[in-house]
């Protein structure tokens, strides 16, 4: 048996057309400055994130990836399940996290409390424990139930 007669140069035998230019110094700086910058962006939003600078649905990034690291409450919240997300909100102390990022916006602390609740019924029907939903689906203090009026 014969072998096939190979070529002597180093050429590829292909339908496809081989190119010998090395590439373009310019091409390869382009390249480079884009990946800096992608990188750079990547960077930013990532400090963003884990910083509290965005909020998605009110609720600052770290408290929403302190819950999804919890894996009980990650588990009740996609799988419907109220009860055991309520109680897991609870022993998190999700409302309490809320308020550093609100207070500068309010003076009365009775009304921070009812704002980061209103926060939480809206994301995940949670009510707490002083208050309770209107028709219009506002949270109001249960009455009997006196706040802290600062």
């Amino acid at each position: 048996m014969a072998l096939p007669p190979f070529p002597a140069s180093r050429k590829r035998n292909s339908r496809y057309k081989v190119s010998d230019r090395t590439p373009n110094p310019a091409s390869i700086i382009i390249a480079i400055i884009s990946c800096v910058f992608l990188g750079g962006l990547g960077w930013i939003w990532t400090t963003m994130l884990t910083k509290g600078y965005v909020a998605i649905g009110g609720v600052p990034s770290p408290i929403i990836i302190s819950f999804l690291r919890n894996e009980t409450a990650r588990a009740a919240y996609f799988d419907g399940d109220n009860e055991k997300l309520h109680a897991q909100m609870q022993s998190m102390d999700l409302a309490e996290k809320l308020k550093p990022y609100y207070r500068p916006q309010f003076a009365n602390e009775a009304q921070l409390d009812r704002y980061t609740h209103q926060i939480l019924y809206d994301r995940t029907g949670y009510i707490g424990k002083a208050y309770q939903v209107n028709p219009q689906g506002i949270l109001v203090v249960k009455k009997g139930i006196v706040q802290n009026k600062k």
